[in-house]
């Protein structure tokens, strides 16, 4: 008997995860790695797009004759050997290099943000499962109070004292609470479900007792610091004023080196072979850099706003965060304090009332409901100003569970 009840725990324990294991499972998450892999590649860009470009080596016959191909016939005649480089005058592409280089970090802040989504799911699918949990032992509770007042019924029925309608009502009342319970393990299920997009092979369930739940304590006066997303804006916009530089400096062309050896035939004449060298450029008179300069100042524009925006609307958020907060509190001390102590005893009245045969069954289950209801209100309010207390951590900056 040791053994199987030794195994019984070994198996069960062996299907669930805690809250410290899907959060490192989330760091792995392929959401975040995408976005990691993305600000990898966007290095390399960085080298690529500031680099001067490979040097050019080219091979030629020059001045061959027509009719026979022959190297000895005219002094121009040879194999030229070139090489040529092109050299920038300006600082632009160490310009653009800063500006990839600042779109990585922003990809950077991006997987940040994006795993502080993923555990903001997380904490949501914990916050869910913990409210169904708590439901299910509110029913339960009021289903074994519901199954003591049918005993009662049934005596009352045999002395004559209820109708058979009144006995029929609460049966049903208590076939209500089953279906109830059962919905509720059937959510449990589909939460599950849900928790295995974040955790990927983990199997079985969440421990609840696993969870950080203190972490959830909010100090709505702290000061709220920069996030990660507010840090990408930021580099995305450092990188569009980089690149925005780099057009300016575009004005100014490049140059290209070059320099070349011609080989020649001894037998042509005694001059020997020929060495030459050439600058060149291009010339800066059409539109294309003229409209690259306006694309890029109108991007830094954009990113400029939209890093105002998002500054404005964070404030806005944590600002309405506080209010809710403290009007789920308000409500929850209500009824805490007043609405389910009157409830309760309303409840034990009535059903000590209705055992005496002075109270009818429906004034039994109407105390009996709305016991439940606010029982049920008080677990819905937790879960409301768990999630907000959630999203007001993730507004400001906090990472939510650091492993």
């Amino acid at each position: 008997m040791f053994i199987s009840v030794f195994l019984m725990i070994f198996s069960a324990s062996t299907h669930a995860y805690t809250f410290k294991a899907a959060a490192s499972k989330i760091k792995e998450h392929p959401q975040v790695m995408a976005l990691i892999n993305e600000a990898q590649a966007l290095e390399s860009k960085a080298k690529s797009e500031s680099s001067w470009g490979d040097p050019i080596l080219s091979i030629k016959a020059s001045n061959f004759p027509q009719d026979s191909l022959a190297d000895n016939r005219t002094p121009m005649t040879g194999i030229q050997f070139s090489l040529s480089q092109r050299v920038p005058l300006t600082t632009k592409y160490s310009k653009i290099e800063q500006s990839y280089l600042y779109l990585s970090k922003s990809q950077k802040f991006d997987a940040l943000n994006q795993k502080r989504v993923l555990m903001q799911l997380l904490w949501g699918i914990a916050i869910e499962k913990r409210k169904f949990f708590q439901n299910r032992e509110i029913l339960k509770e009021n289903l074994g109070w519901l199954k003591n007042m049918i005993k009662v019924s049934k005596r009352l029925y045999t002395n004559g004292k209820i109708s058979q309608q009144a006995l029929l009502e609460l049966q049903i009342r208590q076939s209500e609470l089953e279906a109830q319970i059962s919905n509720i393990e059937f959510s449990l299920k589909d939460i599950e479900r849900q928790a295995q997009y974040l955790v990927g092979e983990l199997s079985g369930e969440l421990v609840l007792n696993s969870t950080p739940w203190s972490l959830l304590k909010v100090d709505l006066n702290q000061t709220v610091a920069s996030d990660a997303m507010e840090k990408s804006f930021k580099k995305k916009l450092e990188a569009s004023e980089s690149m925005t530089s780099a057009q300016r400096l575009n004005y100014v062309p490049d140059l290209t080196i070059s320099v070349g050896y011609t080989k020649r035939n001894d037998e042509v004449d005694d001059v020997g072979d020929f060495v030459s060298a050439g600058v060149g450029l291009s010339l800066p008179l059409s539109s294309k850099r003229y409209a690259q300069t306006g694309a890029s100042y109108a991007n830094k524009l954009k990113m400029h706003n939209e890093l105002k925006n998002y500054k404005a609307k964070r404030e806005s958020e944590l600002s309405r965060l506080k209010l809710q907060i403290h009007k789920v509190n308000a409500e929850l001390s209500i009824i805490k304090n007043k609405s389910l102590a009157f409830a309760k005893g309303s409840r034990d009245i009535t059903a000590k009332s209705y055992g005496l045969g002075g109270t009818s069954y429906l004034e039994l289950l109407q105390s009996e409901l709305k016991y439940q209801d606010l029982l049920m209100r008080k677990n819905e309010l937790n879960a409301d100003l768990a999630m907000k207390q959630v999203q007001y951590l993730f507004l400001s900056g906090d990472s939510l569970y650091e492993i």
